[in-house]
């Protein structure tokens, strides 16, 4: 029989998948190695093409060469391609390398010699980081044990080539202590290291900055870590037994200097055997500080007992204060305080005067005053001496005062100006006048009132009180009582002025509400006919005040009524003239010239015995002549006709007309 074959199981075919990955990517690293590589061998020859192509430009061009040691200078792939050097550089991509970011550096490193460092720019090749790798390595190691003095740094650089020169730097807290400068390496080693001692340095922080150049001018520099060196063993303090803090050493006013010495045993040693220090201000101890070379610092106590500080002084006064800083109570006690807390007080003094005599009084007596200056002296133990000084202001005496009236005055002890000022006359002497009060109240209140009006009254008291700025409160002073009456009387007629029939009496009535009435005009009586009487009454209160109408009066004897009236001047309105008259601008008055005698008048009145019409006369007047009809019908000669002379105005006397005289 045929015999069946096997197939692979899943374990076999995973593990020949897994081996021809493997193989897989054997034979792709061994690719990727061989490219790199052959594009590595490229940008090489490259860089030395570049290299020599500047080698050979400065052959010709002299000047192109660094003129001093340790000058760069450059010459571009561009300046190169154009002169002919050299053909344009391409990347291993075949892309044409930058022309003027592309050069050869050559760098001057002794008197005769140079070197050169082609750098490439393209786009995907760049030998800044080849360069950097070919930079010098600098080392720097410092001592763990952080102990001020066994504190030392191991420096070293080396270079793959040749090193040119390097130098290092010490820093202390920051600071820098020490700087070697550039030290050129003889022979251009490839190495040198050197060991410093920085124990001199320390205590402090520590840092160490080393720099390595190399013949192609490629620097590098290295920085250590900050390491800290410290001493922590403070010193001790060698105090001489006068300086110890014991009991109390005598005090003195002048400075004193005192000296301490140092001792730091096995630590880093002190900065000083002895510190000095000079003690200006008061103190009773004093503090000096040392110090060893760690930064450890002790502070010794020590015994001083300088006191340059003057003692305090103030004057106060004892009393009754009152207001504005016066006292008002007598007498008042100056007292003088002082204090001293170092050498304390020895003497005190108080006085008015300018110049102690450091007496020992502490307290004076002082009496009324608008301001004396008290001085207060003090002297301590060792001499400072202290001055002070206040201004006392003492008022023990109230105020006074009077209350005064302004008014015109009337009768009977009343003023009858339309208003009585009413004024507060304050005095004070010493603090001057504060507050007042004027009121009609018995005890009137402060506010500063001096003035006021009084109206009428019948009888009335203002009362004044003044407080001095001291405080002091015055007596209560008045004016007395006065009386004002500022209204004139009322005054009434039982017949007011006008035109009567017949005589007409006039009674004048009087009366006054507050001071009363004190006198008055009569009754009177005016007789008719009267053309015009001016009658004047008056009333006068026991005040003084007055008041008076003036009336005019007309009384006549005829009915009104008829067409013909008499008025003051004794014309007629309403009559005409008889035949051979002549009219002037007189209306209702005819005048007749008549030879021989005077003017001729003819006058219009109601007749006597009222007839109902107009009745005429004539009345002449000759020369010198006159006469008057009376009651009794006698004519009479010279005895006067006042009815018809001729004046402004004529009076009118009873029944007396003149009729054919």
């Amino acid at each position: 029989m045929k015999e069946k074959n096997k197939g692979f199981t899943l374990i076999e075919i995973l593990a020949a998948v897994t081996i021809l990955g493997i193989l897989s990517i054997v034979a792709v690293v061994s690719v990727n190695k061989v490219i790199q590589k052959a594009k590595q061998n490229h940008y090489v020859t490259a860089e030395d093409n570049l290299e020599m192509a500047g080698q050979s430009y400065v052959q010709q061009n002299r000047n192109a060469l660094p003129k001093s040691i340790g000058q760069k200078k450059k010459i571009s792939l561009k300046t190169l391609v154009e002169q002919n050097y050299i053909e344009p550089i391409k990347d291993y991509n075949d892309n044409e390398c930058d022309l003027e970011n592309s050069y050869v550096q050559i760098f001057k490193y002794s008197q005769d010699d140079y070197s050169y460092i082609a750098y490439l720019d393209c786009p995907v090749y760049d030998s800044k980081e080849q360069f950097e790798n070919g930079a010098p390595r600098t080392y720097i190691v410092l001592t763990d044990t952080g102990k001020t003095k066994t504190a030392k740094a191991h420096i070293k650089a080396e270079d793959d080539e040749k090193l040119l020169s390097w130098s290092y730097m010490i820093y202390k807290d920051g600071k820098e202590v020490l700087n070697s400068g550039s030290v050129m390496i003889p022979s251009y080693d490839k190495s040198v290291e050197k060991s410093l001692d920085i124990s001199k340095y320390t205590p402090g922080k520590i840092k160490v900055i080393v720099t390595a150049t190399n013949i192609y001018g490629l620097t590098t520099t290295t920085t250590s870590e900050v390491k800290e060196y410290k001493d922590e063993q403070a010193p001790t303090c060698i105090i001489k037994d006068v300086d110890k803090i014991v009991n109390p050493k005598p005090w003195t006013q002048s400075s004193k200097t005192i000296t301490v010495g140092c001792d730091d045993g096995e630590g880093s040693g002190c900065t000083r055997e002895e510190y000095t220090k000079t003690f200006k201000t008061t103190t009773i101890n004093g503090d000096i500080i040392i110090e060893d070379n760690s930064g450890n610092k002790t502070t010794c106590e020590v015994s001083v007992y300088v006191d340059t500080t003057a003692p305090t002084c103030t004057v106060t006064f004892t009393g009754t204060s009152g207001l504005d800083g016066w006292y008002k109570t007598s007498p008042a006690t100056a007292i003088v305080a002082s204090t001293d807390t170092h050498s304390g007080v020895k003497i005190h003094d108080i006085t008015t005067s300018q110049t102690p005599s450091y007496n020992g009084n502490t307290t004076g007596i002082q009496s009324d005053t608008s301001g004396t200056i008290w001085y207060g002296y003090v002297m301590d133990n060792v001499g400072n001496v202290a001055s002070c000084n206040n201004t006392v202001k003492v008022d023990t005496t109230p105020p006074t005062c009077t209350v005064s009236l302004s008014g015109t005055t009337g009768n009977n002890g009343w003023y009858k100006s339309k208003a009585v000022s009413v004024t507060l006359n304050p005095s004070d002497a010493l603090s001057g006048v504060g507050q007042t009060g004027l009121s009609t109240s018995s005890v009137p209140t402060l506010g500063n009132t001096k003035s006021a009006s009084q109206g009428n009254t019948s009888g009335i008291i203002w009362y004044g009180r003044v407080q001095d700025n001291a405080g002091n409160i015055g007596s209560v002073c008045n004016s007395g009582s006065f009386k004002v009456d500022t209204t004139k009387p009322t005054l009434t007629l039982n017949n007011n002025g006008g035109t009567y029939n017949g005589e007409v009496t006039v009674t004048p009535s009087c009366s006054d509400s507050l001071s009363g009435v004190a006198s008055k005009s009569s009754a009177t009586t005016i007789a008719a006919p009267n053309c015009g009487a001016n009658k004047t009454f008056s009333c006068t209160d026991n005040a003084g005040n007055s008041s008076s109408k003036s009336e005019t009066y007309v009384t006549r004897i005829y009915s009104a009524t008829s067409a013909c009236e008499v008025d003051k001047y004794k014309r007629c309105s309403k009559c005409s003239c008889e035949s051979g008259h002549t009219t002037t601008s007189y209306t209702g008055t005819c005048y007749l010239q008549i030879s021989g005698m005077s003017r001729i008048t003819k006058e219009c009145t109601k007749s006597l015995y009222n007839d109902g019409g107009c009745s005429s006369w004539i009345k002449y007047q000759l020369a010198g002549y006159k006469g008057s009809y009376d009651s009794g019908g006698s004519c009479k000669k010279n005895t006067g006709c006042n009815l018809y002379q001729r004046c402004n105005k004529c009076e009118v006397e009873s029944y007396k007309k003149c009729w054919h005289c």
